[in-house]
């Protein structure tokens, strides 16, 4: 690559991408081992989003925030196996790709992160929920939609307020 060229990618953000993407993952197989703590099957507060949503507001670019997302599944499925890495990916890129699209609506306003984080809660869920269906061939499973939906709305929320207070409280963006 050409030297001072936009594209760049400097040892600092990769080593910057990399301990988010093992903080990720750490939360990611923390929150696994943890027992079901919720009343619905397989859902979970998804902790690990709350990187997800830290990179996309303060790295130079989304394809890094993507990066971080990709190997924090990488590494999960390494402990959860390739079923459940396959769930956490079609949901995590659901969740990834509706937050930067309502990102870029919303033109990065930091007081609306938490609204970012619970629309993306809830497109997790129901696309991983969706899949599931596909894969067991049931509509049945569609009976937990409400709940999950809930739950992807309220942990979303709650993970976009604590995010947003972080951002508020760090200098600006790493810079590439």
């Amino acid at each position: 690559m050409k030297r001072g060229s936009k594209n760049r990618i400097t040892a600092r953000l990769l080593a910057v991408c990399a301990l988010f993407a093992a903080a990720a993952a750490i939360l990611s197989v923390t929150e696994s081992a943890i027992p079901q703590l919720l009343p619905v099957p397989g859902a979970k507060l998804g902790l690990a989003n709350a990187v997800t949503v830290f990179c996309l507001y303060r790295l130079p670019k989304a394809r890094w925030a993507a990066l971080v997302l990709a190997v924090r599944i990488a590494l999960g499925g390494l402990y959860t196996g390739p079923f459940p890495m396959l769930y956490s990916a079609v949901g995590g890129f659901a969740a990834f790709f509706t937050e930067l699209m309502l990102k870029r609506a919303v033109r990065s306003d930091l007081r609306l992160i938490f609204l970012v984080s619970a629309i993306g809660g809830a497109a997790h869920n129901a696309v991983s929920l969706a899949f599931a269906s596909g894969v067991a061939r049931s509509g049945s499973l569609f009976y937990y939609l409400p709940w999950l939906l809930a739950i992807g709305i309220a942990s979303g929320a709650a993970i976009g307020l604590l995010v947003e207070l972080v951002i508020r409280r760090l200098p600006p963006k790493l810079k590439n």
